[in-house]
């Protein structure tokens, strides 16, 4: 430094304890804002996360809700039989849904009409089966998401439904996709809206 050569001994002292706490200041004040950076990016990682679980959570959601036409891997089965004696029953669907439920269905669809948790199967006075008051009349497609291998073996279980449909003259028949398309949707409670989704089948 330009005039040091002119500092006594004591002085230069005093000049690099100067520097020295400088240096200090400047070394702990970097690491304060390296410190404030990585709270910050963390920060931001957290609102982020939380965001994508509440997103997540909220398609979960309208998914089992029905609000949402959803896209996935899953089966369709074709139920036919004579209409005047219709071997699908109410008490035959509702036994059907629980063992696509059971199997991992994630979302179920007979013919136009979403299946949800409070869907109802009943029968008019002249026999014709109804879902939440539709008519459903054979032949009577069905449609499920979920892991299509999982769901083909449960149909076929042994004085499983299908039998139970097959013995009553009907014809049971079911078919594995990589990809099916549930449409249908349910009316979301007031103010709520969802988005159309796709799911792995997991």
């Amino acid at each position: 430094m330009s005039g040091l050569e002119q500092l006594s001994e004591q002085e230069l002292l005093r000049v690099l304890d100067d520097v020295d706490s400088r240096n200090e200041r400047l070394q702990e004040e970097s690491e304060q804002l390296a410190q404030d950076e990585r709270d910050l990016e963390s920060g931001t990682n957290q609102r982020e996360a939380a965001l994508a679980q509440a997103r997540e959570r909220e398609t979960t959601l309208s998914i089992l809700a029905g609000t949402v036409p959803v896209t996935g891997p899953g089966i369709t089965i074709e139920i036919t039989g004579d209409a005047a004696d219709s071997p699908l029953t109410a008490a035959t669907a509702v036994t059907l849904v629980q063992e696509l439920r059971d199997a991992g269905a994630e979302s179920i669809q007979f013919d136009e009409q979403r299946i949800v948790v409070h869907s109802a199967f009943t029968e008019a006075a002249d026999g014709t089966l109804l879902v939440d008051g539709a008519p459903l009349e054979l032949p009577v497609t069905v449609t499920a998401i979920g892991e299509p291998q999982t769901m083909d073996v449960a149909m076929n279980i042994p004085g499983g439904v299908a039998d139970t449909i097959r013995n009553r003259g009907g014809d049971f028949t079911v078919e594995t996709h990589d990809s099916v398309d549930i449409e249908a949707v349910v009316a979301p409670p007031e103010g709520v809206t969802g988005a159309a989704t796709e799911t792995d089948g997991e």
